[in-house]
């Protein structure tokens, strides 16, 4: 399927009206078993922003089920509620500038470019290059100005653009690494999964005090 034509499938199968459903659903499934109260922002964000234009296409059909679908080279679109979690602890405002390590489908991208607006930039750094290409691809069609897309290694930051407002990882590190602290403002955070004792933590680190918070217990497809 060509991607002009799953965009517009994805419009007739998931339209707004749809979206916004779900995207409450979930919202409410989110403070009702983890206490978390979603942002506005960040739940019309997830409402304009159609998930459908990121999956695969053999599974468009499943694009607003609430888990991680497949994505090329072993790879995966981060559930709906984990999403919606990262983002609203992420605190995005208009006009930050953004770190994203991990580009995948694109999709958690799309959603930071709308939240900083057009005066706001994503910087976003993905080290499969089939994946670079297949999140790239959306941007150009979809219009998105404010997003800069990297094939690179997302271990080492992009010192380019530094210091970022915020860092955010949607694969699993086994640490906040030096680079992501060298280029994070002095009031910045960064928000990231790491292996600790065996599992993965999503870790919320605060630039300004030097300390971390302990979010939940999550699965995320490791960095590379």
């Amino acid at each position: 399927m060509e991607l002009q034509e799953q965009i517009k499938k994805a419009d007739e199968m998931f339209p707004e009206e749809k979206r916004k459903e779900i995207i409450h659903r979930i919202a409410e499934e989110i403070f009702r078993y983890e206490g978390i109260k979603i942002s506005k922002k960040v739940i019309s964000a997830m409402i304009k922003i159609n998930r459908g234009y990121f999956v695969i296409p053999s599974h468009l059909k499943y694009a607003y089920k609430d888990a991680p679908l497949p994505l090329p080279k072993n790879q995966t679109i981060s559930a709906l509620h984990m999403v919606m979690i990262q983002l609203h602890l992420l605190d995005v405002k208009k006009g930050m500038k953004i770190l994203e390590i991990g580009t995948g489908s694109g999709y958690n991208t799309s959603i930071l470019s709308y939240l900083v607006g057009e005066k706001g930039k994503v910087v976003t750094i993905e080290y499969i290059y089939d994946l670079y290409n297949y999140a790239k691809e959306r941007f150009n069609m979809l219009g998105y100005g404010n997003i800069i897309s990297i094939h690179g290694d997302g271990k080492k930051g992009y010192k380019k653009f530094a210091p970022y407002d915020r860092i955010i990882s949607t694969a699993c590190a086994t640490t906040i690494y030096r680079s992501w602290k060298e280029q994070i403002k002095d009031n910045g955070i960064i928000l990231t999964p790491i292996y600790i004792e065996g599992t993965q933590k999503l870790i919320k680190y605060y630039n300004e005090t030097k300390e971390t918070e302990e979010i939940m217990d999550v699965r995320f497809v490791p960095i590379l």
